[in-house]
């Protein structure tokens, strides 16, 4: 039904090939796929899928946009943009349909940008040296200072402009937007529409039964708006209190899950 290639798997095939991990390969220029080497480890990959199987091929790894150094401003610019992203997917894109594919899509989850930002923060505690909630308000302020600034990585956030534009880049079938919040109260429905959109014709709905979808809950959270910190030794925690969620939803208003 579907060739489903993970991030270990991916990661290992590049490097093998080309020296680098695929999530490394974005970080860089597209025109790094004019290469014939990196071209050819993405060609020879997909013919060879494409030889054993007519099934759609799912590359999956959500590192290619975002990593563990979302919270490090340092490294804003070196951050893997939406734009970047996309003009890397358009030549990807272009290989695909020489190899007789109708192109890349992409399947973009998202989440309440309040929640989304607690989760990474402990999950990312450990590169940060001074992970707790004082630090954690901090960044949030920060990232919403500049959460417009063109081509960085804080413009991921931005959900409704980022749709738009992979709308623009890559056509507008070829993109689809589905909450967490969806896959945790309505799960059923978030599988009918990962199965609309990869094209399974009911098969997905099929294979993965009602009975084993689960709801996303982190494993660093406590409850509905306290988190554990990943620090090890440590059991420090951070919380998203109302005052806090307020100014990140009025703040990113035009930008919510509910408009996607």
């Amino acid at each position: 039904m579907l060739c489903f290639l993970n991030r270990n798997y991916l990661n290992r095939l590049f490097h093998e090939g080309t020296g680098m991990k695929l999530s490394s390969i974005f970080h860089k220029s597209p025109d790094i796929w004019d290469n014939s080497i990196h071209r050819n480890v993405f060609v020879n990959m997909v013919s060879h899928y494409k030889q054993k199987t007519e099934k759609p091929i799912i590359l999956s790894d959500e590192n290619f946009s975002l990593n563990a150094k979302f919270f490090n401003f340092s490294e804003a610019q070196k951050g893997v943009s939406p734009r970047l992203l996309m003009q890397h997917l358009i030549k990807l894109s272009d290989l695909t349909k020489y190899l007789g594919f109708s192109g890349i899509k992409v399947l973009m989850t998202v989440r309440e940008q309040s929640t989304w930002l607690a989760s990474r923060y402990a999950q990312s505690a450990y590169t940060m040296q001074n992970a707790c909630q004082l630090d954690f308000v901090n960044r949030v302020k920060k990232i919403i200072k500049v959460k417009d600034v063109k081509d960085t990585k804080f413009e991921w956030l931005n959900y409704l402009t980022v749709k738009k534009m992979y709308q623009d880049g890559l056509g507008i079938n070829m993109i689809k937007v589905i909450s967490m919040e969806e896959l945790r109260d309505k799960p059923v429905n978030f599988i009918k529409n990962l199965d609309q959109f990869l094209n399974t014709k009911g098969q997905l709905i099929k294979w993965v039964s009602t009975d084993v979808i689960t709801t996303n809950k982190s494993s660093r959270g406590i409850n509905a708006n306290r988190w554990i910190l990943n620090l090890e030794g440590k059991k420090e925690h951070i919380t998203l209190s109302g005052e806090l969620v307020t100014m990140i939803e009025k703040s990113y208003c035009d930008q919510s899950t509910k408009l996607v």
